[in-house]
């Protein structure tokens, strides 16, 4: 998703005629996976975390994430795991800020891709349509009150179920 110099190569054969063709480059080897994306957002404030919304991400093979889509259809319990792993990858890091954890959901398991460990881009919008919740003002609350759980926090707006939102670049 928006790398370059990437090729998906299916067997050994290929794998050494592609090494044989550049022989002094290094290369990195990955696995493969197949199966939609999701992103999971974290604030982390003095050992305090909190995850919001899980969006679903939709790739462009050029531009990289094209579409977000929010709320998901991701099993109750896969969304549960989601935020366990969110929230230990937080604490390892001792996050003192905004994070993102995009996953695949490989064969029915949640493969981690990588941290943005930055404000994201699309998905506060897409929370934020979503759910009432503005990530950005929550995050600045955060680090004014010096907890994420502080009782004079920002006003969260609740509209009872989330409102289905999809977010996309043309």
């Amino acid at each position: 998703s928006g790398s370059e110099g990437v090729k998906l190569i299916t067997n050994k054969k290929e794998l050494d005629r592609i090494h044989n063709a550049y022989p002094d480059e290094d290369f990195i080897i990955e696995e493969y996976l197949e199966g939609p994306s999701y992103s999971i957002e974290v604030i982390g404030l003095n050992e305090e975390y909190r995850v919001f919304e899980i969006t679903e991400l939709l790739m462009d093979s050029q531009y990289d994430c094209k579409r977000v889509i929010a709320p998901t259809t991701l099993d109750p319990s896969l969304k549960q795991q989601f935020n366990e792993i969110a929230i230990e990858i937080a604490k390892k890091i001792s996050l003192n800020g905004i994070m993102d954890v995009e996953t695949i959901l490989h064969n029915g398991e949640l493969k981690v891709l990588e941290i943005d460990a930055r404000i994201p881009s699309q998905t506060p919008t897409a929370i934020y349509h979503s759910t009432g919740i503005n990530m950005i003002e929550y995050l600045g609350y955060s680090f004014l009150y010096g907890s994420i759980f502080n009782p004079n926090h920002c006003v969260e707006v609740s509209t009872g179920e989330n409102r289905y939102v999809v977010y996309e670049h043309f």
